[in-house]
């Protein structure tokens, strides 16, 4: 009978390892959903930067387009003075002004209703994208606090599987190694 004993000893190494074989697998798929989710949660927060950064660049690219506007309405505005003085006599040259004035105060009307919506909708889009990028950040943050907990007691939890196996496995060896040994020949 005691010639049982090795085989009996390779089976439950066998045994041994095939479940651990199991729990580590369990921690690796355990891991790998933890990681994707953690993947996630980063990508979200860049593609949120991404977008904050091409908003900052319209805004840039639309304060240029709005001050080369204004440069381009005050050289007109200049040119056309500067012709006035220059063609006219002074009593034409006084009606031509108010004239000019009135076209220059339209012309800013112009541009202000060019402007305006504009600004308004860079402004929304800016503040709009700021209090979701704020939302999203918060709910990743509580979201990794939530996850951090789980995640402990899941791992405290495998430790404590794994020590009760290999203990179990232990004892259920030596319990059948006595049986084999006091066991009395046929």
């Amino acid at each position: 009978m005691k010639e049982v004993i090795p085989m009996f000893t390779a089976t439950m190494e066998q045994m041994n390892k095939m479940v651990d074989k199991m729990w580590e697998n369990w921690e690796d798929g355990f891991q790998r959903v933890y990681d994707f989710q953690k993947r996630m949660e980063e990508n979200s927060l860049n593609a949120f930067k991404k977008q904050q950064d091409v908003i900052q660049s319209m805004k840039t690219n639309f304060n240029e387009a709005e001050e080369q506007l204004e440069k381009s309405f005050n050289q007109m505005k200049k040119s056309l003075d500067k012709n006035n003085r220059n063609i006219f006599t002074a009593d034409a040259a006084r009606a031509v002004e108010g004239w000019n004035g009135k076209i220059t105060e339209i012309m800013g009307s112009m541009q202000q209703l060019a402007i305006t919506p504009s600004r308004s909708l860079l402004t929304m889009m800016e503040q709009s994208h700021t209090k979701m990028h704020e939302s999203v950040k918060k709910i990743v943050d509580e979201q990794e606090k939530a996850q951090t907990k789980p995640k402990e007691m899941a791992e405290n939890f495998m430790t404590q599987v794994k020590e009760y196996q290999k203990n179990f496995l232990k004892v259920m060896e030596e319990q059948t190694k006595q049986l084999i040994e006091n066991a009395q020949p046929i």
